[in-house]
């Protein structure tokens, strides 16, 4: 008896850049569906069901590539070697832009529209992976109709043969290691660690338009970014002293568009641009940790003079 076997490791490309799984057995998940609707009479109870659409999501943790940060990040509110995303809220994130995963015993599954939908945290400490899952949505091709050739992928999945569409593996762009953070020149927080690493989280929100039960295309519709670490430098008292300090219902912003840097290895850089800093947590006396938990730093959008956002909100040095 035979059987064919499917086991190893993947990379995923979007748009031709490629994502390597971080971690030994890092793993790459693809998951594909159909939508169905159920078909039923008050006389019989279900008939069966009818098919809509195919959907999908592609899964990896990618590993530590400082160059990968524009295709993660294509965000008009965040900059990425000196150049904004182009995405804006209210626009479409996806492009037909085709998404692969390959595996190296020759094997290709090709997708032909899909967008990065949930964008990975960053995190900045040594011996800690910089990347934590990102997830690529996948539909059809808005202008194909479900079951026709070229809808969900464009052709069928190449079991075996299959060259490795390119991407070379890369150590050049690997950074882990110590970082500091500075926010504006207050006294206290100039000379700033994170007790293990600070967290950049971007957390997007998209929405997805159907037409006949078909999805036709998504939406941005809003990103929230943030830094989060349990903060060596800053005193209990001064830390008190900026949160004590809010008012109800002030906008958060301390002074005139205070900026938090952050800088590691090999002169990388990460601003976030006009923040303030939360105590989401407080202190904790005993056990292992230092006493500081988790201190946030919030951005505050800033509008020129005509009443337009004024981009980016997250600068990522080349």
């Amino acid at each position: 008896m035979s059987a064919t076997y499917y086991a190893g490791p993947a990379k995923t490309y979007i748009n031709s850049i490629a994502l390597f799984p971080e971690g030994e057995n890092g793993a790459t998940t693809v998951v594909t569906g159909e939508k169905i609707a159920d078909v039923a009479s008050g006389m019989t109870g279900q008939i069966g069901k009818t098919y809509e659409e195919h959907h999908g999501h592609v899964t990896t943790v990618p590993f530590d590539n400082w160059g990968n940060m524009a295709t993660l990040y294509p965000l008009a509110c965040i900059s990425t070697a000196g150049a904004a995303g182009a995405l804006q809220v209210g626009q479409n994130p996806f492009a037909s832009l085709p998404v692969v995963v390959w595996t190296p015993d020759g094997r290709l599954y090709q997708f032909v529209n899909g967008a990065i939908t949930k964008h990975p945290s960053i995190y900045l400490g040594p011996s800690k992976p910089l990347f934590d899952a990102c997830e690529i949505s996948l539909i059809g091709n808005p202008t194909v109709l479900p079951g026709a050739a070229g809808y969900f992928m464009t052709s069928p999945i190449t079991e075996s043969g299959a060259a490795d569409p390119g991407g070379n593996f890369t150590m050049a762009d690997f950074i882990r290691g110590r970082w500091t953070g500075a926010w504006g020149a207050i006294t206290g927080f100039t000379g700033m660690e994170a007790e293990d690493f600070w967290t950049v989280s971007v957390a997007a929100k998209y929405s997805f338009q159907s037409v006949q039960k078909v999805t036709k295309r998504g939406k941005l519709d809003s990103v929230e970014i943030g830094v989060k670490a349990r903060l060596v430098g800053p005193t209990h008292t001064q830390l008190l002293g900026k949160d004590l300090a809010h008012v109800s219902g002030q906008l958060l912003q301390e002074g005139s568009a205070t900026d938090l840097v952050l800088t590691g290895p090999s002169s990388k850089t990460i601003t976030l641009k006009n923040c303030e800093v939360v105590m989401e947590a407080g202190f904790t006396f005993g056990g292992t940790r230092l006493n500081t938990d988790e201190i946030m730093f919030c951005r505050t959008v800033s509008f020129t003079g005509a009443g337009a956002l004024q981009n980016p909100s997250l600068i990522i040095s080349a």
